[in-house]
């Protein structure tokens, strides 16, 4: 069974094919899995803008509920903060094993996550393809 992650917000704009949302955090946040990583849970409201084909349907003010597979939140958390913390110690450890110079090997590892972030940057847009959000409305309106 999936797992959603959900957040009220109120539209602030819409336009060809997206819409605009103030995402509000909400106090349920403590309860879900990801939320010390999402970046919802903190104390500030954030916008959003999300794609969708029924973008005509939503106007400024509209209440929303916005989801998102939480599954895909790990993930994200995954290629964000995991694989290059993992890439840095692995690369760290094994230079410093072989070589004799600290400032050297330091300089070669802090050039590979910079290669690494370079290198995830351009598939920017097949990751925003598949880390899409959902949008609904809330209530009767």
């Amino acid at each position: 069974m999936k797992e959603i992650a959900k957040h009220e917000g109120t539209v602030l704009s819409t336009q060809q094919g997206a819409v605009k949302v103030l995402v509000t955090t909400m106090s349920a946040c403590g309860s879900c899995s990801a939320h010390a990583h999402c970046g919802f849970s903190e104390n500030r409201d954030r916008e959003m803008v999300i794609d969708t084909s029924e973008w005509e349907q939503y106007h400024q003010g509209d209440k929303v509920e916005v989801s998102v597979n939480e599954r895909l939140g790990f993930i994200a958390v995954w290629w964000a903060y995991i694989a290059p913390a993992m890439l840095l110690l692995g690369c760290i450890m094994s230079l410093l094993a072989v070589m004799d110079s600290e400032p050297l090997a330091v300089l070669i590892t802090l050039a590979a996550v910079a290669l690494y972030f370079l290198v995830l940057s351009q598939f920017k847009g097949r990751l925003q393809r598949r880390f899409s959000f959902g949008i609904s409305k809330v209530g009767n309106q």
